[in-house]
């Protein structure tokens, strides 16, 4: 053996630099196939959300390209009538349902007259800038206050009854 020379053998094969880099078994380092495996897990999903993002900003964009707006003051013109001052106002808004007609079809059963099936309380605040509407669930429990009806005939007044069937008994129809 020469002076200098590192290996005993000059043919011997030296050991790559990957292969030296193996785990010394105190945690220090992790193996090369669990780092592979943890970047193949980490690619797949960064392009598994890129995708998803991708597909998310396409649907969106192909809807809310299909909106036009319409510019209402030019639509209309200028043949308005002027502009009174306003003060507040609450309206009630009621939908009926009757078992008559199409309706009958259903087979619903026997019920007489209308129901309220839809009951919205909106306030339109003075400017009548934006309104505000409640809705009141129709077999929400109400009492009822004594009323007369429009043939001069009274009603009792009565405790926790539906709100929808109030109605029936003391408001006329408009239709």
């Amino acid at each position: 053996m020469r002076r200098g020379t590192a290996h005993p053998c000059p043919t011997a094969p030296r050991p790559s630099p990957r292969r030296a880099r193996k785990s010394s078994g105190d945690g220090g380092s992790t193996p090369p196939r669990k780092r592979r495996k943890g970047r193949i897990i980490l690619l797949s999903l960064l392009v598994l959300v890129l995708a998803a993002g991708g597909t998310a900003y396409w649907l969106y964009s192909g809807i809310d390209g299909n909106i036009k707006g319409v510019d209402i003051d030019k639509a209309i013109g200028d043949d308005r009538p002027e502009k009174l001052p306003t003060s507040g106002q609450n309206i009630l808004i009621l939908g009926s349902d009757s078992r008559a007609g199409a309706n009958a079809k259903l087979n619903t059963g026997k019920v007489s007259g209308a129901r309220s099936d839809t009951a919205l309380v909106m306030h339109i605040p003075e400017g009548r800038k934006k309104a505000v509407a409640v809705s009141i669930p129709r077999d929400t429990l109400v009492t009822r206050p004594k009323c007369t009806r429009s043939d001069g005939s009274s009603v009792a007044s009565a405790q926790r009854v539906m709100f929808n069937s109030i109605y029936p008994r003391s408001v006329r129809p408009v239709w």
